[in-house]
């Protein structure tokens, strides 16, 4: 009953952020805010759509009514360093994917990607309809920022030169048994190698099961494993692939891969460990969600659990580490609110 509440909230939740599809501006502005100020007034009139840490800065899409802004704060100076406005309506699901040499920012249903380098110049804006692209998911970026990955709505998965705008077919899927069927999410380990999980075809006729593994651009060939690991989380050239909210009837043990570039291998995470496992700079945070009047949230860091917050949150969507302090955002009741918690 538990799986099947937390189930329905997130389906709600998915339909409550929807996605927009309103073109980007090509010349986006740019203002850079050198004024000293807390990050959480700064995020108090936006909604927080997604962020990550890199290095000393925090990094976020935010939205209001009027348009979506990416924001640059300097956690070590407590400033603005950049602030651009990258859609000209307001956005309601967006990613940002931190890279090696910089990062990616995906939204309006993964048809827009803008890629920025190291120093947050903004060296590329793609709207994937003008490759005959009507529908792209997923997509990811190389580490070195000349490549884009992602899946047409034909069920090809294609390579993007981000120099000369020339398109590779890598491979196209298919239902056969046993192959690999579907890319549900992928991401670059190096500038040839792809970790994805997706699903594969034990038997004709016979519901899918999930698969991961890697593919080898150079050579258009993939390796598979079945399992039941259905999550992928990335931060520069590193995975988790980890089951997520599986029931303990189902599974005594939870099947868990680490990939440190393409060297890859098994942990040992328990069950209820690997639940909503999510990899950041600092390492692998694990967020039970919550369920609300049910299950309170919590957080699992550096094998020490979280379950009181400065904010009673009734339902967590993101939480980030930096310099012995959580970085939380989720809900109390109906209302979306972030806080900075200062932890041992």
């Amino acid at each position: 009953m538990i799986k099947k509440r937390k189930l329905l909230f997130l389906v709600l939740l998915l339909l409550m952020t929807g996605c927009n599809y309103s073109k980007i501006e090509k010349k986006p502005k740019r203002k850079i805010n050198n004024s000293t100020n807390s990050i959480e007034k700064i995020l108090k009139n936006y909604e927080l759509i997604d962020y990550e840490i890199r290095n000393n800065e925090f990094i976020a899409i935010t939205s209001d009514k009027n348009h979506a802004d990416l924001i640059v704060y300097s956690l070590e100076n407590e400033k603005i360093i950049l602030k651009e406005e990258i859609n000209d309506g307001p956005l309601v699901k967006a990613s940002i994917t931190i890279l090696s040499n910089g990062f990616a920012i995906n939204y309006g249903n993964n048809h827009y990607s803008d890629i920025y380098n190291k120093d947050y110049k903004l060296i590329k804006s793609i709207d994937f309809s003008d490759y005959n692209a009507d529908s792209v998911s997923p997509i990811c970026v190389s580490q070195d920022l000349k490549y884009v990955a992602f899946m047409k709505e034909d069920n090809s998965l294609n390579l993007l030169n981000l120099e000369n705008d020339e398109i590779t077919n890598i491979l196209s899927l298919d239902n056969n048994v046993d192959k690999l069927s579907f890319i549900f999410e992928m991401t670059f380990l190096d500038n040839n190698t792809l970790c994805y999980i997706g699903a594969t075809y034990l038997k004709y006729g016979e519901q899918s099961t999930n698969c991961y593994g890697t593919i080898d651009i150079a050579s258009h060939t993939y390796k598979k494993i079945n399992s039941d690991a259905v999550t992928l989380s990335t931060y520069e050239n590193k995975a988790l692939i980890h089951n997520q909210a599986v029931a303990p009837e189902e599974n005594s043990k939870s099947i868990s891969y680490y990939f440190d570039g393409t060297n890859g291998k098994s942990l040992t995470m328990s069950l209820t460990d690997s639940i909503n496992a999510r990899l950041t700079s600092s390492g692998i945070i694990f967020i039970e969600s919550g369920d609300i009047g049910v299950i309170k949230p919590k957080v699992t860091f550096n094998d020490k659990e979280y379950g009181s917050f400065d904010i009673d949150y009734t339902f967590l969507i993101n939480c980030t580490y930096y310099n012995k302090k959580l970085y939380l955002y989720g809900y109390v009741n109906e209302t979306l609110m972030f806080s900075i918690m200062e932890i041992e």
